[in-house]
């Protein structure tokens, strides 16, 4: 993924002919490609056992851990970016790369989608004076941070599943020619089996800040969801 975006770079100062506009993000990227492998940040973990009744782990113990690259970000959108997010069931945590302690209580919570229009229902919560805007904050979701599992997600800038569909699969997202030509394609139908599995909010009080003010989502499959196939999840990072 560093490679793919000091190529970017490189390319841009090649076309405007002024290499030290990008220089300093060139040497920043070369930097931190020297370091080699880079270990991911943990975010927290989950004890199944005190989960909600929840009938895709139901009667499962043992712990969820969630790992995330809070440094470089999870670019949902780039293949290459495949590994910056991984959840893992274990039993013992990693002495280093850990924030700040804190402890969660599990709350039940009603969702919606703040999108439908990709299930051809045109509603959505961007248009902010809508009845569906009020009553999507009605349910909560104000300014106070939200970390979620399962349900729907608190999206800032678009639906994630058919970026999830295409970029786990090698496809390349960062331009809408890749969305025109997989809904020509049909893909938005396999899209549609990508499921929430977690969402961490930035919250100041575990010093977490993904982008401007943004969230770490972790997706799965529905059948990878069945079978604890929690190797195969994908993460996406949005922010403002």
């Amino acid at each position: 993924m560093l490679s793919r975006r000091k190529a970017f770079f490189v390319e841009r100062a090649r076309v405007k002919g002024n290499s030290a506009l990008f220089d300093r993000m060139i040497a920043s990227i070369d930097e931190k490609l020297a370091r080699g492998e880079i270990p991911l940040h943990f975010l927290g973990q989950i004890d199944l056992t005190e989960l909600p009744s929840h009938d895709s782990l139901a009667d499962r113990d043992g712990l969820l851990l969630f790992f995330a690259d809070a440094e470089d970000g999870m670019c949902g959108f780039d293949p290459a970016s495949a590994g910056s997010a991984v959840v893992a069931p274990h039993s013992s945590l990693p002495s280093d790369e850990v924030f700040a302690d804190a402890s969660i209580r599990f709350e039940s919570e009603w969702t919606i989608p703040a999108d439908l229009r990709a299930h051809g229902i045109d509603l959505h919560v961007w248009d902010e004076e809508s009845p569906y805007s009020k009553f999507h904050a009605q349910l909560g979701l104000d300014d106070r941070p939200i970390h979620r599992l399962f349900g729907h997600p608190q999206e800032i800038q678009s639906d994630m599943r058919l970026e999830c569909e295409l970029a786990a699969n090698g496809t390349y997202c960062g331009a809408s020619e890749s969305y025109e030509a997989a809904l020509a394609e049909g893909v938005e139908v396999n899209a549609n089996r990508w499921k929430l599995l977690a969402q961490f909010d930035s919250d100041r009080s575990l010093n977490w800040m993904w982008g401007d003010a943004g969230r770490l989502y972790f997706w799965i499959r529905a059948e990878d969801l069945g079978t604890a196939g929690f190797e195969r999840v994908w993460g996406v990072q949005q922010c403002y």
